[in-house]
């Protein structure tokens, strides 16, 4: 069977594996770690990951789909600390990041090294109400959920935007004809169909922070 691993990011993969099944291809989802999720594909117990970024450093392991999804990733900042506006701004503090996530890349690149390491958002949050951190790294979307839910929505609020990434899907390198299924199993998905997944999983939240 064909197998989607994603880490707890997004589960609008959940509606869109119903449409993927009526293609006559069953699919599993599992909801599982984000850095072990990639580890499996990688090793072979898995076949595709949902959610993926594309970058310089996953191009050299995967092979990706067109992207399916625009998603701000943003630095979020105790309201005690103020200045942080930028990536240079970020000099001289500890920034909490998700194992295996794309900006833990991105933030190295650009010289920002004194990095925290979290198996997921959940146990960056737990770090940010412990103030253990007070700043971290999360895709907007999710981190957004995360802080109000657990109520530091005012203690945390956005300070920039990273970058914006694309969500794609992507198998190991060497598996063409299995990316070539995914993406033709997709196309089959009707716009409005598309359309309804991305607004009850992707929509932009309201404001928090007005």
């Amino acid at each position: 069977p064909l197998e989607a691993e994603f880490g707890t990011r997004s589960t609008h993969t959940i509606g869109r594996s119903h449409t993927m099944s009526d293609t006559g291809t069953p699919v599993v989802l599992s909801a599982i770690n984000w850095a072990r999720a990639q580890q499996m594909v990688l090793s072979g117990e898995a076949d595709v990951i949902e959610n993926i970024f594309r970058t310089p450093d996953r191009e050299a392991r995967y092979l990706f789909t067109a992207p399916y999804a625009d998603l701000p990733v943003a630095i979020y900042a105790h309201q005690s600390i103020g200045g942080i506006h930028s990536v240079e701004s970020l000099a001289g503090f500890r920034v909490g990041v998700m194992e295996g996530d794309a900006c833990v890349e991105t933030l190295r690149s650009r010289g920002v090294t004194d990095l925290v390491t979290f198996r997921n958002y959940q146990a960056v949050i737990d770090a940010a109400v412990g103030q253990q951190i007070k700043l971290f790294c999360m895709d907007q979307y999710p981190g957004d959920h995360y802080l109000y839910r657990n109520q530091l929505h005012k203690d945390y609020p956005k300070a920039f935007d990273l970058y914006v990434g694309q969500f794609h899907r992507a198998v190991r390198r060497g598996q063409q004809p299995l990316l070539d299924q995914v993406e033709a199993g997709m196309a089959q998905i009707t716009p409005a169909e598309r359309e309804a997944l991305q607004k009850k999983w992707l929509q932009a939240p309201f404001d928090w922070y007005g």
